[in-house]
C-alpha cells in the first residue's frame, strides 16, 4: 500500500510506501518523483538515500551492519553525519557510544573489564567487503567505578594531546 503526494500540477512527488516480497519488506519514504529518502526495514535497520543495507563491513562480518545507514553517491548529501546545538552557553553537540552488559531494551547492568564500549571506525573497501584501516575505541581497563574517566584531545593545532584520567591506568 501506499499514500502518494503531489503538487497541483502533478510535479514534485512524496511517496510513504510499504513494499513486501521480493525482499523488500520495507516502509520506504519517497520524495522528489521516487527518490529513496528513507526506508525501514523489517529488521528495524533505518536506510537513507538507499534500499538495501550493506553488511560488508570488518570484512564481510554481518553482525557489524550498522542499524542506520546513510548513503549518497556524487552529491556530497552522505560526506557525513552532523549534530548542531544552537544555546548561548557553553554545552555542545554530543556523539554517545554506550555500552551495557544488560540483554534488553532499557537495561542498566554494569560492564567487565575487556569490554569494548565504543569505537569509532576507517574502513577503505578492497572492492567486496570494507576493510578496517584505523580505529579509536574506548574499552574497560579494570572494574569501572563511579565518576572514573578519561578524556583526551588534540589542541587546536594538532601539535600535542593532552591526557586527563580519573581512577585508572593510561
Amino acid at each position: 500500500g501506499f499514500i502518494n503526494f503531489a503538487d497541483a500540477d502533478g510535479t514534485r512527488q512524496g511517496i510513504v510506501l510499504y513494499q513486501h516480497g521480493n525482499g523488500f519488506d520495507q516502509m520506504a519514504f519517497r520524495t522528489n518523483n521516487n527518490v529513496n529518502a528513507l526506508n525501514i526495514t523489517k529488521t528495524q535497520h533505518v536506510l537513507v538515500g538507499t534500499t538495501s543495507k550493506r553488511q560488508n563491513f570488518y570484512n564481510g562480518s554481518s553482525e557489524h551492519a550498522p542499524l542506520l545507514q546513510v548513503e549518497g553517491a556524487n552529491n556530497n548529501q552522505a560526506r557525513g553525519l552532523c549534530a548542531i546545538y544552537n544555546i548561548a552557553n557553553s554545552p555542545g553537540a554530543y556523539l554517545v557510544l554506550a555500552k551495557t552488559r544488560s540483554n534488553s531494551l532499557g537495561g542498566q547492568t554494569i560492564v567487565n573489564q575487556g569490554d569494548e564500549l565504543g569505537m569509532i571506525s576507517f574502513q577503505g573497501s578492497d572492492g567486496t567487503n570494507f576493510i578496517p584501516a584505523a580505529y579509536i575505541e574506548g574499552s574497560v581497563d579494570g572494574t569501572p567505578g563511579t565518576d572514573d574517566y578519561l578524556l583526551a584531545y588534540f589542541d587546536n593545532d594538532g601539535s600535542s594531546i593532552s591526557v586527563a584520567t580519573n581512577g585508572g591506568d593510561i
